[in-house]
């Protein structure tokens, strides 16, 4: 082999040991790469997750309070209804001692109030047993109907 020859051989050997490097470099350079990239993503992720769980926490907080307060409200208006019944109730009795005082006509006619007022009344206990059942979703449209309910059972106790 000539001297230019074996020159020549060693130049490529020298460029093909390089372009290996290179390659090698490159190789190494991009599997880098990738993985700051994953784990970039990964804690992306988490960091997702993390906020997602917070927000659900709070939710489920307010949710809570929600709730409690309308737990409440509805103990507050049971208490409430309960102590309206009491004096109704001792006014219907009053109604029921007169109608026992009365005779003739008089009596008829407190008679005939009674039974009227113990039909609403009864109407009155449907509509309540239905508030109590209702959902919060559900509460203000049946409170409205026994506050209705009520406002006409009043009105038939304290007529004259």
């Amino acid at each position: 082999m000539t001297r230019s020859n074996l020159i020549g051989s060693l130049i490529l050997s020298a460029l093909a040991a390089s372009a290996c490097n290179n390659s090698m470099d490159d190789e190494q350079a991009i599997l880098k790469a990738q993985t700051e990239a994953d784990e970039r993503n990964l804690r992306a992720s988490l960091e997702a997750d993390q906020k997602t769980l917070l927000a659900q926490a709070e939710a489920d907080k307010k949710i809570a309070e929600v709730q409690a307060r309308f737990l409440k409200t509805q103990e507050e208006y049971r208490e409430d209804i309960a102590s309206r019944l009491i004096e109704l109730d001792r006014k219907v009795a009053e109604i029921e001692l007169q109608a026992k005082g009365s005779e003739g006509r008089a009596k008829a006619a407190l008679d005939d109030r009674i039974q009227e007022i113990r039909g609403h009344r009864f109407d009155f206990d449907a509509e309540y047993q239905r508030m109590e059942t209702a959902t919060s979703s559900t509460w203000d449209e049946a409170k409205t109907r026994t506050e209705k309910s009520w406002t006409r059972l009043k009105s038939l106790v304290e007529k004259n």
